[in-house]
């Protein structure tokens, strides 16, 4: 993951391209791999995003289906070439989501600074 990655929220919108088949993706061996891409990253946020935000099963759903959804998503869309396993995902999630959760608490400590309606 690069922490200084520049992303545009359109960057996300955009599914034309996206496969969203709920095909089972046959597993393999793997060992460590390498740091996820940016574009792996975004594969990823598209990935958890058509699973989450499904308005039919959403996340109420057993722990390892959810997970095995958005790792079904992940490898059917990723053009990276590189195999990441279900663990792999779901950690790569979990950077991802603590960068957001970072971010989150900044943006609310700076609308927090001028409350509307305070005197200076």
């Amino acid at each position: 993951m690069n922490p200084t990655l520049d992303v545009d929220v359109e960057d996300f919108g955009n599914d034309d391209e996206y496969v969203s088949s709920e095909d089972e993706v046959p597993q393999k061996k793997i060992g460590r791999g390498s740091n996820f891409t940016a574009a792996e990253d975004k594969t990823l946020v598209k990935a958890w995003r058509a699973v989450a935000l499904d308005p039919i099963t959403g996340i109420e759903q057993p722990g390892g289906t959810y997970w095995k959804r958005i790792h079904n998503h992940f490898v059917r869309n990723n053009k990276s070439g590189i195999l990441r396993s279900q663990i792999s995902v779901t950690h790569g999630w979990q950077v991802i989501q603590v960068s957001c959760t970072r971010w989150y608490d900044c943006l609310e400590q700076v609308e927090r600074l001028n409350p509307s309606g305070a005197n200076i």
